[in-house]
Order: C-alpha cells, then sequence, then structure tokens
C-alpha cells in the first residue's frame, strides 16, 4: 500500500468499503489488516461480531557498518 502509487491504495481502500455491503452472515470471518510507520492493527469479524483485535507498535532502528 505504502508504494507511492496512489490507484493502488484507492483499489485496497475500494475493496475494503465493498466488504461492508457484501451480505453478512455468520458462516464467513472476514480479516483486517493495517500497517503504517511502525504501528500494526488487525481485526476478525465473524458477520457481524469482533472475534479478536490486536494493536502494536514498534520502534525499528536500522544501522549501517561504517
Amino acid at each position: 500500500m505504502g508504494d507511492g502509487n496512489g490507484s493502488s491504495d484507492s483499489k485496497v481502500c475500494e475493496r475494503l468499503k465493498s466488504l461492508t455491503l457484501e451480505p453478512m452472515n455468520n458462516s464467513h470471518l472476514r480479516i483486517v489488516l493495517l500497517a503504517s510507520g511502525g504501528h500494526f492493527a488487525g481485526c476478525v469479524f465473524d458477520g457481524d461480531a469482533v472475534v479478536a483485535h490486536t494493536t502494536f507498535h514498534r520502534n525499528l532502528m536500522l544501522l549501517a557498518n561504517m
């Protein structure tokens, strides 16, 4: 998603939005994962119910050998 390609980002956003229009029943699990700048979030839905969710943040530091 963060490749600088706005078209690709908008396709992903449109697909996520379309999931809300699909018939909701308890036979399909839906998983939403988001990541940006060291922040991560995930959620699992079963129909309208939230099964599990979590968020976390990691500070990453890369050191180059000189």
